[in-house]
């Protein structure tokens, strides 16, 4: 997300200095940058999404919660490499603990075996 942000930045700075030598120029570049806003709009839910996850009411969550939690938002399948993706700061056998400990609660349903296992939430 920070190359992403820096990059966004560089190319706002470089967007002035071309509209200081033509100012006509900003009536074709003002969709663009309305693109590149909300671009970084999303960065940032996302990141506060993800924050979220990492951190609720000011205690730290146990890779469990935030498995949970990811599971709760999820709509349709999914497999443990897409919650890995999701919650980085957990590993690998702390995220297939907290998916087996969701299935023997019922919250999920585990569907396939091997690699080509995925889960769908129960409700």
């Amino acid at each position: 997300m920070r190359n992403i942000l820096l990059t966004m930045i560089i190319l706002i700075v470089g967007i002035q200095r071309t509209i200081f030598k033509s100012p006509g120029l900003l009536v074709e570049l003002t969709p663009f940058i309305r693109y590149m806003l909300e671009v970084i709009l999303a960065c940032y839910v996302e990141f506060e999404e993800r924050v979220g996850m990492m951190v609720e009411n000011g205690n730290r969550s146990n890779a469990y919660d935030i498995v949970r939690k990811y599971v709760e938002g999820k709509i349709g399948r999914f497999t443990g490499a897409d919650v890995l993706s999701r919650c980085p700061k957990i590993g690998r056998s702390s995220v297939l603990a907290s998916l087996k400990n969701l299935t023997e609660e019922g919250i999920i349903l585990r569907q396939g075996s091997g690699r080509s296992t995925f889960y769908v939430r129960a409700n």
